[in-house]
């Protein structure tokens, strides 16, 4: 895991030599979760719900007029559970949340564009790392010369146990061409 972090900030930081003007974005998402949860849980629960919400921060280095590679970082609450143990009479609930990090490609023409990536998810109830392909596409709103605000639909396919599929709508804010070398 630290090597996979390791290559992706050498990748971000190589790329300052041969461009010098970044493009920006923060991003929020909320959508629904397909994954059987007691599956994934391995356990018999009494609540449950999918809901998935999170945010990312992503860095574009542009090195053609269209396209443009970069690094992620955000955050993902992915789905909800609740069980009741009989013996003990109580409950026990917990959700299940990603962190995750990783590089992402981006395809633009004009106000349209498409982003896929990797990443490696790190589950904050420590049960452990996975890596997850991201896609999406949407279409960015010009708010003034360089923000923008991008609307669209994305998907992380997240390869651990019954494999979860989060499907979100995104808004955010995103500033191209800014000069930070």
């Amino acid at each position: 895991m630290k090597y996979f972090y390791l290559l992706s900030f050498i990748i971000l930081f190589n790329f300052d030599c041969y461009c010098q003007k970044v493009n920006i974005g923060v991003n929020g998402a909320a959508g629904h979760t397909v994954v059987n949860v007691e599956e994934a849980m391995e356990a018999s629960l009494i609540d449950w719900n999918r809901f998935c919400y999170g945010g990312n921060f992503q860095v574009f280095y542009p090195f053609n007029f269209n396209k443009a590679l970069g690094l992620e970082a955000g955050f993902n609450r992915l789905y909800y559970w609740k069980e009741y143990y009989s013996y003990g009479g109580y409950y026990r609930e917990g959700k299940v949340s990603t962190i995750f990090l990783g590089p992402v490609f981006e395809i633009s023409s004009k106000q349209l564009l498409f982003q896929s990536g990797l990443n490696l998810r790190s589950f904050t109830n420590g049960s452990g790392t996975a890596l997850s392909l991201m896609f999406g596409g949407g279409y960015e709103i010009k708010l003034s010369e360089s923000a923008f605000m991008p609307i669209g639909l994305r998907a992380d396919i997240i390869f651990d146990s019954a494999t979860p599929v989060t499907i979100n709508f995104t808004t955010g804010i995103k500033f191209h061409e800014l000069n930070f070398f």
